[in-house]
């Protein structure tokens, strides 16, 4: 599994599909699990209201079409609950086209030996793929289609056609209808609560001024990354950056334009660490820090020398008259500081932030404008 399937893996928790089924989950895992109590309650009065010879054959259809797919959801969804509300669908899908079917072969055998048989079995059905499984709605819609159309048919061709049929067929598509619309209701609301939730995650993760992560999740995902690279055996490297003179370019240009080049020099780390698996922070004031994951010392040093390539940001000079003149080269220069952690290492985050920090100290004492790399 290279960085970005390590990486992606780790966030689909905070996925749609995975908050889905997060909420989703017991409603889907107690409607399986009464299914199949009320199946096997169903199964056993068959043998009182069907004769033998139909018994073996009821009995057949039930255990083939219903019983053993629901077996199987609910040993899946008890014992090995999924993380996405995807999961498992096609197999859903299968038990309730399935339990459908077989309401209407043993409707068949009901009619055949003058025996009274609800219709409100048809209805559970329904109500159980189009609402309470939260399958797709397209697809509970598609697998509710076909069951109906199938049920008019077997009675069509048993010479059951009149109006009482077609009333039926109706009412059915109508009931289907009405689940579908709440179960699309139910959903978009989750969906809204999930894009509502996310906003506010983000808000309280990014930096407002430079939209980097800020501190406060610097320090939640570095020990996370941490935990990854130890656990997947992959280097992790963590660079701290720093604007050098940055005090000189606000008390020359204003806060204004040292704003504005703490914003360019953001979107210039960011355009040269652009991998899924790196991740650029503002820590402080005029500091700034990536973490590489998965990552070498080749790539470290590519990057380093990348970062060191910023001469010049252009800002806008507050006290220029002249709308054109008003945007100007400022020199700007950064410090770095980096640590690697190697594959056999087990070092801490303290341990790689005091490495980091001493060989940013490193950098600055040296003169600036350079970088500093230490393996830990």
């Amino acid at each position: 599994m290279n960085a970005e399937q390590v990486i992606q893996t780790y966030e689909h928790s905070s996925s749609l599909e995975s908050f889905l089924m997060k909420h989703c989950l017991r409603l889907r895992q107690w409607s399986l699990l009464i299914s199949l109590f009320i199946c096997l309650t169903v199964t056993a009065l068959d043998f009182y209201r069907f004769p033998p010879e139909a018994c073996y054959l009821i009995m057949l259809s039930r255990t083939s079409l219903v019983m053993i797919p629901l077996l199987i959801l609910n040993y899946l969804f008890w014992f090995s609950p999924p993380k996405s509300i995807l999961t498992h669908v096609p197999l859903l899908l299968t038990v309730f086209i399935g339990a459908g079917i077989n309401h209407n072969v043993i409707h068949y055998f009901a009619l055949l030996h003058d025996i009274n048989y609800t219709e409100i079995g048809l209805l559970l059905i329904i109500m159980l793929g189009c609402l309470l499984l939260v399958i797709p709605v397209f697809k509970a819609g598609m697998a509710s289609a076909i069951i109906i159309v199938l049920y008019g048919i077997s009675h069509y061709f048993m010479g059951l056609n009149n109006p009482v049929l077609y009333f039926s067929i109706i009412i059915f598509f109508s009931i289907t209808l009405l689940f579908l619309l709440i179960s699309n209701s139910s959903q978009k609301i989750l969906i809204e609560n999930f894009y509502l939730i996310k906003k506010l995650h983000e808000d309280s993760i990014t930096d407002a001024l430079t939209t980097l992560f800020n501190r406060r999740f610097f320090k939640e995902q570095f020990k996370r990354l941490l935990q990854l690279s130890e656990r997947n055996d992959c280097n992790l490297a963590l660079l701290l950056i720093d604007v050098d003179h940055f005090k000189s370019i606000n008390d020359k240009f204003g806060h204004t334009a040292g704003d504005l080049v703490l914003q360019n020099i953001a979107t210039f780390i960011k355009q040269e660490t652009h991998r899924p698996c790196d991740y650029c922070f503002r820590i402080g004031g005029d500091e700034m820090a990536v973490i590489l994951f998965d990552t070498s010392q080749d790539k470290v040093e590519s990057i380093c020398n990348k970062l060191s390539a910023l001469e010049n940001i252009k800002t806008q000079h507050p006290n220029s008259s002249n709308t054109e003149a008003k945007c100007e080269e400022v020199p700007v220069t950064l410090s770095i500081g980096c640590a690697i952690k190697k594959k056999t290492s087990k070092s801490s985050c303290e341990e790689m932030l005091e490495a980091s920090d001493k060989s940013l100290y490193i950098s600055k004492n040296n003169g600036r404008n350079q970088f500093t790399i230490k393996n830990i």
